[in-house]
């Protein structure tokens, strides 16, 4: 709770100190500090004034994306247990894999000039990492590779005792553990007692397990829905767009989300 409170009350001062009104600032930080990514702007960050602004409200969805427990008063008095913090480091590469490939995906499609598709692709991507939803640009104007960019990034996710959806990054580290277990077994006699380890800890099965099966059950909710959509003819990478941000609690839409969707798929999401 006081770290919420710090950040709350921490990204409104940022918000104003960069030329927000007090009316944007506190809708904006609230939105970004819980990773919810609602504006009072029908174009959500493309209304802001200035791209200091945009930056400074999706720096704001990061930190709420980062393990709170990290915010306690000794970490903030020495930031070695941040270096060291396995999820944030996940977080931070993920991140950046992804502004990479929408980057790279954007120039060659857009043909935008370098800074403003530096821009978009930065705010689209640590907005679907960190689930936050901010948009920058209409998403069903993206291409499908791209959507499948950050479709990867929402099914994710942020840190595991953060405000983030998605599996999170920390079952993704433990998942990847794993196969470097099985990887190293397959190559050592039967009688050979091997362990991984995450964080400077031994990774026990129980906790493999519990990952994999929060892994599992969210693929099969995805998935399942996704097949409702399938069954009511959408396309299919937009429909997978929907539901995997609705079970992401991301909250952008490719454009299959209308007043007039039918009943029962609202129903769903």
């Amino acid at each position: 709770l006081v770290a919420y409170a710090m950040l709350t009350a921490s990204g409104i001062a940022l918000l104003l100190v960069l030329g927000m009104g007090p009316g944007d600032a506190v809708v904006h930080a609230l939105a970004a500090v819980s990773t919810g990514g609602f504006s009072d702007h029908d174009a959500s960050l493309a209304a802001l004034a200035t791209p200091w602004m945009r930056f400074g409200v999706i720096a704001i969805g990061f930190a709420g994306a980062i393990p709170f427990y990290l915010y306690t008063v000794r970490n903030l008095r020495d930031w070695r247990p941040w270096r060291a913090d396995v999820q944030l480091r996940g977080l931070v590469i993920a991140t950046a894999a992804v502004v990479l490939a929408l980057f790279a995906l954007m120039w060659a499609n857009q043909g935008t000039d370098i800074g403003t598709t530096l821009e978009r692709a930065v705010l689209t991507a640590v907005s679907a990492q960190t689930t936050t939803g901010f948009s920058i640009v209409p998403y069903a104007a993206l291409d499908n590779a791209s959507r499948g960019v950050v479709i990867a990034a929402m099914i994710v996710g942020g840190s595991f005792g953060s405000t983030a959806g998605g599996i999170k990054i920390l079952r993704l580290v433990v998942m990847v553990r794993f196969m470097q277990l099985m990887i190293a077994r397959s190559s050592v006699p039967a009688s050979t007692h091997i362990s991984t380890r995450l964080g400077g800890l031994t990774l026990h099965y129980r906790e493999i397990e519990a990952a994999m099966a929060v892994v599992f059950g969210y693929g099969t909710a995805l998935f399942l829905s996704w097949m409702v959509f399938l069954a009511y003819g959408f396309d299919p990478m937009a429909a997978l767009f929907e539901v995997s941000s609705a079970i992401g609690t991301v909250g952008p839409s490719s454009g299959v989300s209308s007043q007039s969707l039918a009943l029962p798929l609202k129903a769903l999401l």
